[in-house]
């Protein structure tokens, strides 16, 4: 079994960028806890489409696509503080050391903002950074209707994961200036990105979140109600389905649209975009 193993990774080091391994047989699963209405019509929190856990673990910070607020809610979805930005459509939001990033899905932004000042610092358009022809052509469909759909930071090394929607599924790494794409993976099929009854063409991503105690990805798929766990180093990935209780009855969740992390409580919070019936969903990782 060592043998096996050692031989396993070996070959995941060695594969070129862009090829996916085989699913990580290793699952998950998650116990839903709590869910509470995030929409917010007098706030402006009407269209939810990000979440990220903040530096200090005591909040999350959402963006909605329809304003250019970004909202800090307690992790039990009250609503405490808001701030403006200078950008609109944004699709989600990640917090590093000193700055804020965010995507946004119209013209395929990734943009840094100091979080003291809350000044733009560098706006960086996909399409316009330094790719090779391979990549290029995989990034030449991307659009307002299909473009990024998440962002999140490596804390330990300021690296930045932005995920493309569909057609193809796409998760790139940036540098933390924003200057460089660094590498990328096709979520596919054979790296673990498929749900029972949903085909290939329908699976979308619409969130992620970067694990730092091992480095992987939660990443979350608005049609396929389910969150996935995606380990880059390997190239693959596992899932849990997004399941919640109601009146005796266990629903899948819909329309999530932002996944955050706690890796210090071990827990995943979604959020909704369903109008007013939008929700903050509470997980336990188990």
């Amino acid at each position: 079994m060592a043998i096996t193993l050692r031989v396993t990774a070996l070959l995941a080091a060695l594969m070129p960028i862009g090829v996916p391994a085989l699913a990580d047989p290793q699952g998950f699963s998650l116990r839903f806890i709590d869910r509470t209405k995030v929409y917010n019509r007098d706030a402006g929190l009407t269209e939810a489409s990000g979440v990220t856990l903040s530096a200090a673990g005591d909040r999350l910070w959402v963006v909605s696509d329809d304003t250019k607020k970004v909202f800090g809610l307690s992790l039990d979805g009250d609503i405490d503080t808001s701030f403006d930005l200078n950008s609109s459509d944004l699709e989600g939001i990640a917090v590093g050391e000193g700055v804020f990033v965010t995507v946004a899905e119209n013209g395929n932004l990734v943009q840094l903002i100091d979080s003291a000042t809350r000044e733009l610092q560098i706006s960086a358009r996909i399409t316009d950074l330094p790719i090779d022809a391979e990549l290029k052509a995989k990034l030449s469909t991307i659009d307002k209707e299909n473009g990024l759909e998440g962002v999140t930071i490596d804390r330990a090394t300021g690296m930045v994961f932005v995920a493309v929607e569909t057609d193809p599924r796409l998760l790139l790494r940036l540098t933390p200036d924003l200057d460089r794409i660094t590498n990328y993976w096709e979520l596919t099929s054979d790296a673990g990105f498929r749900i029972k009854g949903l085909s290939d063409a329908e699976l979308d991503i619409s969130g992620l979140e970067h694990d730092p105690r091992d480095g992987h990805l939660w990443i979350v798929s608005d049609r396929g109600k389910s969150v996935f766990r995606f380990d880059p180093r390997l190239g693959n990935a596992s899932s849990a389905p997004l399941i919640f209780q109601k009146d005796g009855e266990s629903k899948r969740v819909k329309n999530a649209e932002g996944i955050a992390f706690d890796p210090a409580r071990g827990r995943i919070y979604i959020v909704t975009d369903q109008g007013k019936k939008s929700r903050l969903y509470t997980f336990q990782v188990e």
